[in-house]
């Protein structure tokens, strides 16, 4: 494994595994949160005992990579509530984000306060019933 994927692995599985309160930040790379998130941004984020559809959530991808997607909603799995996320740029859903996985919500982008708007709040739970229905048409179908 090249350096700079050790070094990142080590950072998730560093940030995974820490409990309470711990404020961190990250630089983005990539534009799948744009036009709110570009390339570049610097990103507070804070662990958070809730999360609600709309939020911006920070979570690790597998154990290589940090995501940030907005969440849609919770679905049931062995482990707890599993997460919902979407890039606001792509149609298709994440894989569903187990809760040891979620790092925390953004709280600013470049050093400004996010504040989710109710209409943001209001699509993120259309786009999970959606996905929902989606995935329960599915499963009717096999």
């Amino acid at each position: 494994m090249p350096q700079s994927a050790q070094q990142q692995q080590a950072v998730c599985e560093l940030l995974s595994s820490q409990t309470g309160e711990e404020v961190f930040t990250l630089s983005v790379s990539g534009n799948c949160m744009d036009p709110l998130i570009r390339d570049g941004d610097q990103l507070l984020v804070t662990p958070c005992s809730r999360y609600f559809p709309g939020d911006l959530l920070v979570f690790a991808d597998g154990g290589s990579r940090l995501v940030v997607h907005r969440l849609l909603g919770w679905i049931p799995g062995r482990n707890g509530m599993r997460t919902m996320t979407k890039a606001d740029n792509r149609s298709s859903i994440d894989v569903l984000i187990e809760p040891q996985h979620l790092l925390g919500r953004v709280q600013s982008i470049a050093g400004v306060e996010v504040s989710i708007p109710l209409h943001h709040r209001g699509l993120s739970m259309l786009y999970y019933c959606y996905h929902m229905l989606r995935l329960v048409n599915a499963s009717m179908l096999k």
